[in-house]
């Protein structure tokens, strides 16, 4: 069984629209493989879900959703209770604890479409160097690259059935 964590940005793509995020949740939702959470994931991602600004511009994001979400999530996802501070990431300290988590918990992929964060997989980059010192295993993937790294591809029945779903 293979673990990851999901950034926040996969996480509000997943609920907004029917596309790759979206794909990679519902995968780790069935498993084989597993999404890890922490305290901060969970936190995080109800504090941006919440926000009146962002369901106004992703009108995909709806309170009925959101709570689907979360109850999937607390059903399927491994929660991990203390993660400890591991790797500090100076460009974005908010994001420090998606790397905390992925290397704590010696996750599979980290998923996300931060630049910064997708910038440590740079060979040259001295952080990214820092990184693959800590967790030299760790892919650091855009949705669609984790799709292929799990050999995960939508149907064309079953990307058609979500987006008629969506539009209801």
């Amino acid at each position: 069984m293979r673990m990851s964590v999901f950034d926040c940005n996969v996480f509000v793509q997943a609920i907004a629209f029917p596309g790759a995020a979206y794909h990679c949740f519902a995968h780790v939702m069935q498993g084989p493989d597993k999404l890890l959470v922490s305290k901060y994931v969970l936190d995080e991602a109800r504090y941006v879900l919440s926000m009146p600004w962002l369901q106004a511009k992703l009108p995909g994001i709806t309170a009925k959703r959101v709570e689907a979400f979360f109850h999937h999530l607390h059903r399927a996802a491994v929660y991990i209770e203390r993660v400890p501070k591991v790797f500090d990431f100076p460009p974005d300290p908010a994001d420090a604890p998606y790397l905390d988590l992925a290397i704590h918990s010696g996750a599979f992929a980290l998923v996300t479409r931060d630049r910064e964060i997708l910038r440590l997989a740079e060979p040259g980059y001295d952080l990214g160097k820092r990184l693959r010192e800590r967790h030299p295993a760790l892919h650091l993937v855009v949705p669609e690259q984790f799709l292929d790294l799990s050999d995960v591809k939508p149907t064309m029945k079953e990307m058609l059935h979500r987006r008629q779903r969506m539009r209801r």
